[in-house]
């Protein structure tokens, strides 16, 4: 049974960097699930150069669900890393959040 308004509402939220990874959640606040297409991770330095770049499996998520991703911060340079920043691609949009890490992102 298909509900009367179709509507994917995705929200990302919760990044955190707990030893030296970076966990983070896609949500479906919407009445029908969803794809993303693209995952990707990525750590930056102070003045914004990039560090490293990972690309996650993506898979669907159901009305009202949940997916929680965990990546490793890129370790031989983890005390450069100033920000990591998470983009999720849609067919119609891109979800991006970022999180700040001036201490840089080595597991203490």
């Amino acid at each position: 049974i298909r509900p009367a308004k179709e509507i994917a509402t995705p929200d990302l939220r919760d990044l955190a960097l707990r030893a030296g990874s970076l966990r983070f959640s896609l949500d479906n606040r919407g009445s029908v699930h969803f794809v993303p297409q693209r995952v990707v991770v990525r750590a930056a330095g102070a003045s914004g150069e990039r560090l490293a770049e990972h690309e996650m499996k993506a898979w669907y998520i159901l009305a009202g669900g949940r997916r929680e991703f965990e990546v490793a911060a890129p370790a031989e340079q983890c005390a450069r890393v100033a920000s990591l920043s998470v983009e999720v691609e849609f067919d119609t949009n891109v979800l991006k959040e970022s999180l700040q890490t001036p201490g840089g992102t080595c597991a203490k």
